[in-house]
């Protein structure tokens, strides 16, 4: 039965048309998509307009030796496997030309059954190595995505924390000062006692506020645009250990130059979320947060003193906050970083994050 899809392209370049002949009519009997030319540059232009999978070339050949051919086939392809034929007398130089980037060599007259197993273990290598450059383009375009998504989701979060200061700040400001002028007509001369329905109000509006605030800080930190991630990270962390009685501290240093805003976003977010895991599920007392930058590196590490758990068993998303963590992996290679995790049992947690400039 005839296979239904050839196992692959193949060019045979050889300026002996009786050599390129059989070479081809074999190939094409073993069911590639085998094409013959007899010098290197009309190789060139079938390269550039169809491509293919493995270039076999004679290497010795007036205009355009078999080398030559091969680095400019690797310049349009820089996946292409390239086999070289020789004869007996030149092997030392085939064994030169695998060192300028051939698969491997055959020589003349071919030994068919050797040159069968080497083009298998050739379109093999070549399918590996486009299945890996398919999964790079995914990664590429997942991490395209990703970073997408996240640009959608600050602008989303900028426009609701403009509403809430604009629209809803401004109402509880004009609800405050109607309140405060109530504050003579409901107090009692005699005894200078306000109403207590007015003071419970007045108590409700301040926590509101606060709320607010809060909450617009966590939505899009001014102070992060304004003064850099440090201080956007010391500002959360001084909310946080107030909210949830952490001590939280924060190092780094407050020269380190701008990153992106992409990059900082990005890393304030990990630090929240790696902050709100430590809260429900490490039973710490002490976090410490770093951030530093080389020439080539930004580095940031979250480390609390906690439970902690053993990385190589699987926990249940809920019990081990392990969706934060892949949150926050992924925030991270959205950004072409990595995050890895690293915890003992009773020794707490640490979170790294690291991204190459």
């Amino acid at each position: 039965m005839m296979q239904n899809t050839p196992p692959g392209t193949i060019i045979i370049v050889d300026d002996e048309i009786e050599s390129m002949t059989a070479m081809r009519d074999f190939l094409s009997e073993l069911g590639y998509q085998a094409k013959g030319y007899l010098a290197g540059r009309d190789a060139v232009e079938a390269l550039q307009e169809h491509g293919c999978d493995l270039l076999m070339t004679d290497l010795m050949m007036p205009e355009m030796d078999g080398i030559t051919l091969m680095k400019t086939a690797k310049e349009i392809d820089p996946q292409i496997i390239c086999i070289m034929v020789t004869g007996y007398g030149t092997i030392q130089t085939a064994v030169e030309a695998m060192k300028e980037g051939a698969f491997d060599y055959i020589t003349k007259p071919a030994d068919w059954k050797i040159l069968r197993l080497v083009l298998s273990r050739a379109m093999e290598v070549r399918r590996l190595m486009k299945s890996e450059e398919q999964m790079r383009i995914s990664r590429d375009q997942w991490r395209a995505f990703a970073g997408r998504l996240a640009e959608a989701q600050e602008r989303e979060r900028q426009r609701i924390a403009r509403e809430l200061h604009d629209e809803v700040g401004q109402n509880l400001i004009a609800l405050g000062m109607n309140l405060h002028s109530l504050r003579n007509p409901l107090t009692d001369k005699r005894t200078g006692k306000m109403d207590p329905r007015l003071s419970d109000s007045l108590g409700i509006l301040a926590d509101t506020n606060q709320t607010i605030r809060n909450v617009i800080a966590d939505l899009r930190p001014a102070v992060l645009d304004d003064y850099g991630l440090l201080a956007a990270l010391q500002s959360h962390c001084d909310r946080f250990s107030k909210r949830t009685g952490l001590h939280v501290t924060v190092h780094g240093d407050e020269d380190m130059p701008r990153l992106t805003g992409v990059a900082e976003i990005t890393l304030y977010r990990i630090v929240q979320e790696a902050l709100t895991n430590v809260a429900k599920h490490a039973q710490a007392q002490n976090v410490s947060i770093l951030l530093k930058q080389s020439d080539t590196t930004v580095l940031l590490k979250i480390a609390d003193d906690g439970t902690g758990f053993d990385p190589s068993v699987s926990h249940h998303a809920k019990e081990a906050g392990t969706w934060g963590l892949l949150n926050m992996r992924e925030r991270a290679e959205a950004i072409g970083g990595t995050l890895s995790v690293e915890s003992e049992i009773g020794k707490g947690t640490r979170v790294v994050v690291e991204i190459r400039k």
